[in-house]
């Protein structure tokens, strides 16, 4: 059930970075793309750091 929850909470992370770059003026495909492994990226080191510390 948890590798179920992570892999949940990682879809919904590059879904958030998404529609994020979705806001900017005439997104690229190429910017929606990069901002959704970065919002993943930085979601999942932040929550690496917080276990760590």
């Amino acid at each position: 059930m948890e590798s179920l929850l992570k892999k949940n909470s990682a879809v919904a992370r590059v879904i958030t970075g998404a529609a994020l770059a979705l806001t900017m003026d005439r997104p690229s495909h190429e910017q929606i793309v990069l901002c959704a492994i970065t919002r993943a990226t930085l979601s999942a080191a932040a929550n690496l750091l917080t276990r760590i510390f």
